[in-house]
């Protein structure tokens, strides 16, 4: 039997680092020191204008972060969290928002739409380290936490099936059952 191709596009899209971070913004927009800091950490950085666009990607292959960079269409940004959220209910995928003012009642919104943390302009390169350090470090743990739940899952699967059949060997036995019933069929 010969081995089936894979198709470019989708050998593409399986061999993308899982450094990649998806960056939502208007493309002119995108800050030069976003992309260097995030080059820095070692990503390749991919802007996307298109908040439909991010979320099929994502569905398709999460990328290893999801920065998004609001500049005046917040709402149309928050609603993009949600349904990146919605694909990814375990928070595994990390969301970084960016935005160009602090105004609370935004960042209250980016944050109650699922958003992981947040940085605010002018960006210090610093700063936006120390952020993702953190969001990888949680990222791992998730991912930890994911993994020891199947096992725990699987190991479960195993106990129950051993002792089904242990319980079912031992009842084909009809003795053993006769053996706590005394000779007046009383229990």
């Amino acid at each position: 039997m010969e081995p089936r191709t894979v198709p470019a596009a989708l050998r593409t899209l399986l061999e993308r680092s899982q450094d990649t971070a998806l960056v939502l913004a208007p493309t002119a927009a995108v800050p030069p020191a976003l992309v260097e800091g995030l080059e820095r950490l070692g990503y390749a950085v991919e802007p996307e204008d298109d908040a439909a666009a991010v979320v099929a990607r994502c569905a398709l292959r999460a990328p290893a972060l999801v920065v998004v960079y609001t500049t005046g269409a917040a709402l149309d940004a928050c609603e993009a969290v949600r349904r990146l959220r919605a694909l990814d209910a375990d928070h595994a995928l990390p969301i970084l928002a960016l935005f160009d003012d602090a105004d609370e009642g935004v960042l209250a919104q980016a944050l109650a739409a699922g958003v992981d943390d947040f940085l605010v302009q002018p960006l210090g390169l610093r700063v936006l380290e120390a952020k993702v350090a953190v969001m990888r470090r949680v990222a791992d743990l998730r991912a930890r936490v994911r993994e020891l739940h199947l096992r725990r899952l699987h190991d479960e699967e195993i106990a129950t099936a051993v002792y089904a059949r242990a319980i079912g060997e031992r009842n084909l036995d009809c003795s053993a059952i006769r053996a706590l019933v005394d000779p007046d069929g009383r229990l």
